[in-house]
């Protein structure tokens, strides 16, 4: 049977130091599409809504897979289809904060909200790229070594790391939308028509949210021209359509 989500825990050995990877859960999985599984040292288990995820874990989805997972700072984080991420690091700071927050988006779409940290504990790496958040929800896919942004709310700093100086910039604003393609300058899409299209092509969440947990959604609506989108929009706004078979979810 294919697995749909895929976790493969990574535990490092002890250092010389003496310090290691944290035992206790960095967050947990509160919604999960299809059948899901975890391979790590442990052994083989399935992931299901609460099982645990922790830093140095790879997260890996196919064409219909998808999870929502909680942090212990209340970042929110979804890995749709075709994705997979790495957490590089979680470190504690208490309870309900992180120190250093950083993940690896390898490939495909994901949304990401950040929680109670403070702001620089948190970095968000590509292959091309990586994000500095500031208190911010933002979509973001990776496909073919192109990074594309859609921010909803605060701002992020995004950096050219293909380039040496690296190139950054600065995004602001609600519905702004950036794109890095190699070996090719940031390009901001301005115009509203191009913007919906972008929005409606490259971020699968941007205009469909039905079968998203309630608190994983974002207001979107205002962002596009509502003839060019090619589907129903099921924005925070509109009426919620379910297109799809609704994940088992935590509430």
């Amino acid at each position: 049977m294919s697995l749909r989500i895929i976790v493969f825990a990574v535990v490092a050995a002890a250092v010389s130091s003496g310090a290691c990877l944290a035992a206790e859960p960095s967050g947990e999985a509160v919604a999960v599409v299809q059948a899901t599984a975890v391979a790590g040292a442990a052994g083989d288990r399935s992931l299901k809504v609460k099982g645990p995820v922790f830093s140095g874990d790879v997260v890996k989805t196919d064409k219909k897979g998808e999870a929502q997972i909680l942090f212990r700072d209340d970042t929110r984080m979804v890995v749709g289809p075709n994705s997979e991420l790495t957490i590089d690091s979680y470190v504690f700071a208490g309870q309900t904060t992180a120190r250093q927050f950083t993940v690896n988006a390898v490939r495909g779409a994901f949304r990401f909200m950040t929680g109670s940290s403070e702001k620089q504990a948190y970095t968000i790496k590509t292959p091309t790229a990586t994000i500095g958040v500031r208190g911010t929800w933002f979509d973001v896919t990776v496909r073919n070594l192109t990074t594309s942004l859609a921010l909803y709310d605060g701002r992020v700093r995004l950096c050219d790391t293909t380039k040496q100086p690296q190139r950054c910039t600065e995004l602001e604003g609600r519905c702004s939308v950036i794109i890095l393609e190699p070996d090719q300058d940031f390009r901001r899409v301005n115009n509203v028509y191009e913007r919906t299209d972008v929005l409606d092509a490259v971020f699968p969440y941007a205009f469909s949210q039905s079968w998203l947990r309630n608190d994983f959604r974002v207001q979107s609506g205002g962002c596009a021209i509502r003839d060019r989108i090619r589907h129903k929009s099921d924005s925070h706004e509109g009426p919620i359509k379910h297109t799809r078979p609704s994940p088992d979810i935590n509430r």
